[in-house]
């Protein structure tokens, strides 16, 4: 799929409330998520876990390999919940990667964080928050599974990130059990 083709599926998607089936160039698995909304170069989105939503994710549309608005039991089981009568779209701006990296800063929320170098097909995560950003990178201080805090923030260039997950019950609860830094 061309960029323009992958950024007009997910806009129809988010027309029409419509889950998206999304491979990326780094995984070999489909991930099923709702968009919610885009910009010339993201898309923001909630994501399916075992058949429920749960959290956010913001994504570049150069790291879709391909994606296709389906309508399938997720979306019905969502309706059937009533998931999509409360939905909560966050009001954040997502037209610049410093627009978004400093609503989090202000948010103060765990996130995961996911880079590749820019033509490599290696990916590196990390749990953490982000602490400062400025016009093309941000700062963010990880923190491990058993909720210690790395002793110094790493420099990320925003080119490297492919996708930020941040709001699922598993970083929120890391957030409650984090010693304040």
């Amino acid at each position: 799929m061309t960029f323009d083709e992958k950024r007009d599926t997910v806009n129809r998607a988010i027309e029409d409330g419509n889950f998206c089936s999304v491979m990326d160039l780094y995984e070999t698995q489909i991930r099923y998520l709702l968009p919610l909304k885009s910009s010339d170069e993201f898309y923001l989105s909630l994501q399916e876990d075992d058949m429920s939503l749960d959290g956010y994710l913001l994504e570049r549309f150069s790291s879709i390999d391909r994606v296709i608005v389906s309508r399938d039991n997720v979306l019905r089981f969502a309706e059937e919940d009533g998931v999509l009568d409360n939905l909560k779209i966050p009001d954040v701006d997502i037209t610049t990667p410093a627009n978004f990296f400093a609503w989090l800063v202000a948010e103060g929320t765990p996130i995961y964080l996911e880079c590749a170098e820019p033509g490599s097909r290696k990916t590196d995560f990390m749990l953490g928050r982000v602490e400062d950003c400025n016009p093309y990178s941000l700062s963010i201080r990880g923190f491990s599974l058993d909720c210690l805090w790395d002793k110094r923030a790493m420099t990320v260039n925003y080119d490297s990130v492919l996708r930020v997950c941040f709001g699922t019950k598993a970083l929120l609860n890391f957030g409650k059990m984090l010693p304040k830094n």
